[in-house]
């Protein structure tokens, strides 16, 4: 590992405020089930905390998905916190013929678990996965969510918005009254500088992971946030800072890794991404952001502020 990485313990600190740790690539295993290599969570989890990792924000995606990551939240005390919700491209179960989700069911399942559950999500619009759920029953669904879910809750919200046009934005701005009082963010930001200024308008955070900052047109399009409106996430395994992508080159902190089929226990695998690389996202924004402070420790710090003002404060304790 880098020097920079050993010597950040104690002195900065980090929120991951999006990671897909139910995934079952985090266990060894790949989508289809097959065992690929050991189970290396724990040390994952080590990475993460000798970086100067605090909290993660695990994402539930559908109503079983949801309670996987409470179930996880509950044995990392603390460390671990999750959303509930029902991403766009599963919004299909809610209109299934056998044993179809409702939205009493989510309520009930956030209803139970407060201890671990600090946001409603991953909720929205997404029609690069219009293969997985059609466009009308997305949009009908997210719309019943902010409604009928998130109105219902003191939560704040947790958006996902992508290749859907000007879908997303009016819906929350027909649905306003939601954002009374609450906070939220739109997640692994990829859109264009109008919908970015119609999400500012809204009141609304911007989530920034590996896929936002790909392309310098992106990042022309960033430079419009406030700092206080940023918030940083892997959004792992997925959205890793690539080589091909115009941010890695000020990429300073890098991990030993390996093949999945080469695995050896201790190190990271590649083209998993994963909560400890959180610190690649803050490398790069500290570099292409024309607002962000000049010492590096500071422009954490203010990334570490935000995170913790968006989670509920008993989630969220700034304790030294």
């Amino acid at each position: 590992f880098s020097v920079n990485y050993k010597m950040q313990k104690g002195q900065r600190r980090f929120v991951d405020l999006a990671a897909n740790l139910t995934d079952p690539v985090f266990r060894g295993f790949s989508r289809k089930g097959k065992k690929i290599h050991e189970d290396d969570f724990e040390l994952m989890m080590e990475r993460f905390q000798t970086l100067g990792g605090e909290k993660i924000l695990v994402t539930g995606t559908n109503l079983e998905e949801s309670k996987k990551a409470i179930e996880l939240c509950k044995r990392y005390p603390g460390k671990l916190y999750c959303t509930v919700g029902v991403h766009p491209s599963q919004c299909s179960e809610f209109v299934r013929q056998d044993n179809p989700t409702t939205i009493e069911q989510l309520l009930n399942l956030v209803n139970a678990n407060l201890d671990v559950v600090v946001a409603v999500g991953e909720i929205g619009v997404d029609y690069a996965e219009l293969h997985e759920c059609p466009e009308t029953t997305q949009l009908q669904y997210f719309e019943a969510q902010l409604q009928d879910f998130v109105m219902k809750t003191k939560l704040p919200m947790f958006l996902h918005s992508r290749d859907c046009g000007m879908a997303f934005i009016e819906i929350m701005e027909r649905n306003k009254a939601v954002m009374t009082n609450r906070a939220g963010v739109v997640h692994s930001f990829t859109g264009t500088q109008e919908e970015l200024q119609r999400i500012l308008d809204l009141g609304l955070s911007i989530g920034i992971s590996g896929a936002s900052i790909r392309t310098n047109e992106q990042i022309k399009i960033l430079n419009t946030v406030p700092i206080e409106r940023l918030l940083i996430e892997t959004d792992a395994p997925w959205c890793d800072v690539r080589p091909e992508h115009v941010g890695f080159v000020h990429v300073k902190t890098t991990f030993d890794t390996c093949k999945k089929e080469k695995f050896k226990m201790g190190l990271c695998v590649q083209r998993r991404n994963e909560p400890v690389h959180i610190i690649q996202i803050c490398e790069v924004l500290h570099k292409v952001l024309d607002n962000a402070p000049q010492d590096f420790d500071e422009f954490v710090g203010h990334l570490y502020t935000n995170a913790t003002a968006f989670l509920r404060p008993e989630a969220a304790s700034n304790k030294d």
